[in-house]
């Protein structure tokens, strides 16, 4: 996350510098290389986030059912559940979505911390 966060910034400077320099002939060579280091920064602000849901899950135990045999009825009843069956299936992606929806956060929230500390630096260091 704190990867993603400073890819992100670095595409956004990477994009006012670009902007402040079209049209200036002395920085005309530099562009380009500019411009792919952008993408870059780009592509890994972007994948980073769904590597770190992948990550969250790490270490976490899989669920324990207390069945005696293997999910099978009990002699005598039928199994009438098929719509608890049915939402086991959407658990792993449900869960996956929320780890990412976490990352996204944690992403966000690395940010806005790393501006605050940049621009407290800059307050603290006049030129």
């Amino acid at each position: 996350m704190f990867g993603s966060a400073l890819a992100l910034l670095r595409w956004a400077s990477i994009g006012f510098v670009v902007g402040d320099w079209i049209g200036l002939p002395q920085y005309a060579g530099q562009i380009p290389k500019l411009e792919t280091e952008g993408v870059w920064c780009l592509c890994t602000g972007v994948v980073l986030p769904f590597l770190a849901a992948i990550f969250l899950g790490f270490g976490k135990r899989k669920d324990v059912r207390d069945t005696n045999d293997a999910g099978s009825a009990p002699t005598g009843q039928i199994r009438a559940s098929y719509l608890d069956d049915s939402l086991e299936l959407f658990a792993p992606i449900a869960t996956y979505l929320l780890r990412l929806i976490i990352s996204a956060a944690g992403t966000f929230g690395f940010a806005v911390l790393l501006l605050l500390v940049i621009y407290m630096y800059y307050i603290s260091h006049p030129r």
